[in-house]
């Protein structure tokens, strides 16, 4: 236990943040042209953004004026998720242009949540079938506004009629707990859920992912997407050795120095050995000797992971 909470000690809390405006880099275009995975790098950007705009204020997300708040974009916050005992915060908001609700959750950004994140046990989860279990720290984060997040969709569903589908995101422990939120909305089987992560961890077992898989294409939202960029520690823990899965679709964000970002579809199982899951070698712990703590907030060519209101 020591020796994991060392390592996420280090992967969380040594990270920064670089000002930057909320447009689309000019190399993450051309690398997309260049490729021929069908794959929407323009909406992949959008989503990154209101991933990381969790980490902002409430202030700034009530105006809309966050360093990742895109001005092409106009939320109205209906919930600002926070609970301060664990250390966990997000927002649920309404997209009236596009007829869509959006839920964020935060990345780890302190102390509580590297708690959190350093458990690797897996529990029962209150949902779904008596078989799945997810990992207990994530399960503690999610539940920590789980409530709130239910309400907030609820209520804004009421302002749209109803007729709004749900998209839900988030990075880091924040994607752990949107791929939790995610199925459990799906579930109820009343909004089309899109859910789109960015450096996931591995968050439940085999039976968690047959499970959330279902009840999110029976939603018949948009399919779901996970980016894992190239050799960030995050994704590939908590191990496959000790019985944990990831959900499809990933999309692999690989990266060169001084070359473009592309972007590769992989197969439907969650775990393509020729994607992220190639960066998993030797088998863990000694994978994580040369995977980087450091590109777990260079998505898509951007420094994130942090806010600056």
């Amino acid at each position: 236990m020591s020796y994991f909470l060392s390592v996420f000690h280090i992967l969380f809390l040594s990270t920064t943040s670089i000002p930057i405006s909320a447009s689309i880099p000019t190399s993450a275009l051309i690398s997309a042209s260049m490729s021929s995975a069908p794959f929407d790098v323009k909406n992949a950007n959008r989503t990154l953004h209101l991933a990381w705009s969790a980490y902002c204020s409430k202030a700034a997300l009530s105006t809309w004026t966050c360093q990742w708040c895109s001005p092409s974009l106009k939320l109205e916050l209906q919930e600002y998720l926070n609970n301060t005992v664990a250390g966990t915060q997000g927002y649920v908001a309404v997209d009236y242009a596009s007829s869509r609700i959006i839920v964020s959750y935060r990345g780890s950004k302190n102390f509580a949540n590297t708690i959190l994140d350093a458990k690797f046990w897996q529990v029962k989860a209150p949902f779904g079938s008596d078989d799945i279990r997810v990992e207990d720290g994530f399960l503690q984060a999610y539940m920590s506004v789980r409530d709130a997040t239910l309400a907030g969709v609820a209520a804004a569903q009421a302002k749209c009629g109803g007729n709004c589908s749900v998209l839900v995101t988030g990075h880091s422990l924040g994607g752990a707990m949107a791929s939790m939120a995610a199925a459990e909305i799906a579930a109820v089987g009343s909004s089309r859920v899109q859910l789109y992560t960015f450096g996931s961890p591995r968050v439940g077992n085999q039976a968690w992912t047959i499970w959330a898989r279902r009840v999110l294409a029976a939603s018949n939202g948009t399919p779901s997407m996970r980016m894992r960029r190239q050799l960030d520690i995050v994704p590939a823990v908590p191990p496959r050795s000790i019985g944990y899965e990831h959900l499809p679709t990933e999309v692999w964000n690989k990266h060169l120095d001084g070359q473009s970002d592309t972007y590769i579809v992989c197969n439907g199982s969650g775990e393509d050995e020729s994607c992220g899951d190639s960066d998993e070698t030797p088998p863990f712990p000694l994978d994580l000797l040369h995977l980087k703590p450091s590109e777990h907030t260079r998505y898509m060519g951007f420094d994130g992971g942090n806010c600056d209101d």
